[in-house]
C-alpha cells in the first residue's frame, strides 16, 4: 500500500515539472530568439555619410576606403528592428565607368561586426564644383583678365573689351578644364542592395 501511495505521489510531482519544461519564460523566448534576425538579399539600405556639413570629394580614378552610416532603421518582413539607424557600413568607393560604385563590406550593429555584401547604383562623376565657387570664378576671371590686357599690349592696344573678353576666356578656361571627381554631399542618401542574406 505504501509503495502505491509513494508512487502516485511521483507521479504527481513529475506532471509539474514536464509542465515547466514544455512551457518557456518570456526571457527564456527572448534569448532563443536572439541571432535569428535575418535580411533576405535585395534588401535596400539607405545611407549617408558621417561628414553630414561638408562635402567629399573622390577622384573617379582610385578606390577610397569609405565608412557610411545607416540613415534609418531597418527592418526584416516579420517587422523585427535587424539594423538600427546610425550603424556603420565599411567598405570602399571603387571606379567604375561614368564614376564610382560604393561596396559594402562589413556592418557594425551595437558594436558588433558582421561580414556583409552590399553595393550601390553608380554614383555618377561631375566637374569638380570647387572650380565653380565664387573665389575660383574670381581667380579665373582676374587670370583671364590679366591675359587679355597682356595680349592687347603685345598686339597694339589695351581695350576694355579685350580685358573684358579675357575675364571670360579665363572663365571658360577654368570650367573647361575643371577635373572630374565624385561627390558626396551633406544629407545625400545612396541607396545600398544587399547582395547576400545577412543574419545578426
Amino acid at each position: 500500500m505504501s509503495i502505491r501511495v509513494l508512487s502516485a505521489a511521483m507521479i504527481g510531482l513529475a506532471i509539474p515539472s514536464l509542465g515547466l519544461l514544455t512551457m518557456p519564460s518570456a526571457s527564456a523566448q527572448h534569448l532563443f530568439d536572439l541571432g535569428v534576425r535575418q535580411l533576405q538579399p535585395g534588401t535596400i539600405i539607405p545611407v549617408q555619410s558621417f561628414k553630414g556639413e561638408e562635402p567629399q570629394y573622390f577622384s573617379p580614378n582610385s578606390t577610397h576606403p569609405l565608412t557610411l552610416r545607416v540613415a534609418q532603421d531597418i527592418y526584416n518582413g516579420s517587422g523585427q528592428l535587424v539594423i538600427p539607424a546610425g550603424s556603420e557600413v565599411r567598405g570602399s568607393l571603387r571606379p567604375t565607368q561614368g564614376g564610382a560604385r560604393f561596396f559594402g563590406t562589413a556592418l557594425i550593429v551595437n558594436g558588433r561586426l558582421y561580414s556583409v555584401q552590399m553595393s550601390s547604383d553608380l554614383i555618377h562623376d561631375e566637374k569638380d564644383p570647387r572650380h565653380y565657387s565664387a573665389e575660383a570664378i574670381a581667380q579665373d576671371a582676374a587670370i583671364g583678365a590679366v591675359g587679355g590686357t597682356v595680349l592687347g599690349l603685345l598686339t597694339g592696344g589695351v581695350s576694355a573689351l579685350g580685358v573684358i573678353g579675357g575675364a571670360g576666356a579665363g572663365v571658360a578656361v577654368g570650367n573647361i578644364t575643371a577635373p572630374q571627381v565624385v561627390v558626396l554631399r551633406p544629407n545625400q542618401t545612396i541607396n545600398l542592395t544587399l547582395n547576400s542574406p545577412v543574419r545578426l
